[in-house]
């Protein structure tokens, strides 16, 4: 995606809308902005995305560019999501930091995936060692009290 970006905002505009990369404007601003929707192909509408491709399209194509360390059993199509969120999550460009997110407040389950987030593992790996840790602790707290 960083590449079709940088690609697209180092063309000028009418140079775009002449020729095919007009049509990696539109997939480019779909899959960055729109969560997939089609976009509008007239002039005036291509020109609003191309500005808005120079403003923060860098920025958003090297978000979606993030290693996926994550498989989702079902990978396309949309999820809402309410609660603190009220969005509309993409599950094709969902990122791994969303991923987590969306597990951790329980809007997805693990059973959503085939490979779980590095970082989420890696957050329950965490959380076992420091459980087993306490238990461990009390299990010699009973010890001692029933010494005495």
């Amino acid at each position: 995606m960083f590449e079709k970006v940088t690609e697209i905002i180092s063309k000028d505009f009418e140079e775009i809308y002449t020729s095919s990369l007009s049509l990696q404007l539109l997939d480019c601003y779909k899959k960055l902005y729109l969560n997939g929707k089609q976009p509008k192909s007239c002039k005036e509408s291509q020109k609003i995305y191309f500005q808005r491709l120079l403003q923060d399209g860098i920025q958003k194509a090297k978000i979606m560019d993030e290693v996926r360390t994550f498989k989702l059993k079902k990978p396309t199509g949309l999820k809402y999501v309410g609660g603190i969120f009220h969005k509309h999550f993409n599950l094709e460009t969902l990122t791994d930091t969303e991923a987590v997110k969306l597990l951790e407040s329980g809007w997805m389950h693990e059973s959503e995936f085939d490979k779980l987030p590095a970082k989420y593992v890696e957050e329950k790996e965490v959380e076992k060692q420091i459980l087993a840790e306490e238990k461990a602790k009390t299990k010699e707290a009973k010890k001692k009290k029933e010494v005495e």
